[in-house]
């Protein structure tokens, strides 16, 4: 049961630092619509011009995925991270200063938590999800609480090429000057083909909460207008991430053992586990 109210907590902290409040209940969400096209670039424009410029040639072959393979959103982080970018800068003002948009986003605020076994019970309930395999513990669940909180502060770090050929971001949660969450992307744009290494910290839920394994999940993918291919594994440390620069999935797959392998061409869509 404690391990539930771990990751109940993780999933405060990330509401916290989205601008939700932890007093807002799971059963109030709206339910999570079914994806089924691609990302789009939110604002408008000439940056936001550019990066639709950008993605504009995959959209089609992205849509197939986002059909047919819907278990698996790796396809979406291209076009995400570009659109968070482009809201970041517009929000900041940032300018582009010889040839280079280099900036930083940051938000934090001192926030508290609270979260009971009943919580948990609650929200289980709502997503249907069974109760645990420890039952005895999980039926005396509303007897356990926790709470806790901190200085939460929240950074993204942009050094990215005003015409969007090249660029990497650097995402940053700390709680109490404590790293909570990593996440590092590359990408490159060459001959109309778009590369991309996106490279995030492996946390688990542990018995005294989340626990870093130093570790990074990572997603490698290549984007041209007929053809998609994605990769995803794990790596024992952060030296091991790769540049999306000379990015060669053929080499890649022979190296590391996948945990997805998500191949797209035309209406043809495979996604192995």
């Amino acid at each position: 049961m404690r391990k539930m109210i771990c990751l109940m907590i993780a999933l405060i902290l990330s509401c916290l630092l989205s601008g939700c409040t932890p007093s807002q209940k799971a059963a109030d969400a709206s339910p999570t619509p079914i994806v089924v096209e691609a990302p789009e670039i939110e604002a408008a424009g000439e940056l936001a011009n550019t990066a639709r410029a950008l993605l504009a040639p995959y959209e089609d072959q992205l849509n197939q995925i986002a059909l047919q393979c819907q278990n698996n959103l790796t396809y979406t982080i291209p076009g995400d991270m570009l659109n968070t970018f482009v809201l970041d800068a517009r929000e900041t003002g940032a300018q582009s200063e010889n040839g280079r948009y280099q900036f930083i986003w940051r938000q934090s605020g001192l926030h508290t938590y609270r979260v009971s076994g009943q919580d948990v019970e609650e929200n289980l309930a709502d997503s249907g999800e069974n109760a645990p395999e420890d039952a005895p513990m999980y039926q005396n669940a509303g007897d356990s609480s926790a709470a806790g909180g901190g200085n939460f502060d929240r950074s993204r770090a942009y050094d990215m090429a005003a015409d969007l050929s090249q660029g990497t971001i650097e995402i940053t949660d700390l709680l109490n000057d404590e790293i909570t969450g990593h996440e590092y992307f590359s990408f490159v744009h060459l001959n109309g083909i778009l590369y991309f290494v996106d490279a995030a910290l492996d946390f688990a839920i542990g018995t005294d909460g989340l626990e870093g394994s130093g570790g990074y999940l990572l997603a490698a993918g290549t984007l041209s207008k007929d053809r998609v291919e994605i990769v995803e594994y794990y790596v024992t440390a952060k030296e091991h991430i790769p540049s999306a620069a000379g990015l060669n999935l053929t080499q890649l797959l022979s190296q590391v053992t996948p945990i997805s392998h998500l191949t797209a061409r035309g209406d043809q869509v495979s996604l192995k586990p």
